[in-house]
C-alpha cells in the first residue's frame, strides 16, 4: 500500500519567491515539459535530484509575483463559480427534461 522513497525533493520558497507563485509556476507547460524530459522510466517514474537542479525557472520580482498570484487566484475563483453555476444549470435542465418527457 505504500512505497519507500530513497530521496525526496522539497521546493521551498524563500525571500525571492512566494509559495503560491512557485506552485503556479511549476504547473505551467514549460516546467512540466522540462520535468517530463528528465524523468527516468522504471516501476515508479521519477527524477533524480541532480536532474531536478537543472530545471530552468524564470522568477520575477516579489511585487510582480504577488500581482500574478492575485490575478490567478481571481481567475481560479471565477472558474470555480462558473463550474458551480454550470452544474446547477445542468441539474435544472435534467429536471425540466424529466418533467417534459415523463
Amino acid at each position: 500500500d505504500f512505497t519507500f522513497q530513497r530521496s525526496v525533493a522539497y521546493l521551498r520558497p524563500n525571500s525571492l519567491v512566494r509559495s503560491k507563485f512557485l506552485l503556479q509556476l511549476i504547473s505551467t507547460g514549460n516546467i512540466k515539459k522540462q520535468l517530463e524530459s528528465k524523468k527516468t522510466i522504471s516501476a515508479q517514474p521519477g527524477i533524480y535530484l541532480g536532474e531536478l537542479a537543472n530545471i530552468i525557472i524564470i522568477i520575477s520580482n516579489i511585487y510582480e509575483q504577488e500581482k500574478i498570484e492575485n490575478c490567478l487566484a481571481e481567475v481560479d475563483n471565477l472558474i470555480t463559480l462558473h463550474q458551480r453555476q454550470l452544474e446547477k444549470l445542468k441539474n435544472i435542465k435534467k429536471s425540466l427534461l424529466d418533467k417534459m418527457f415523463v
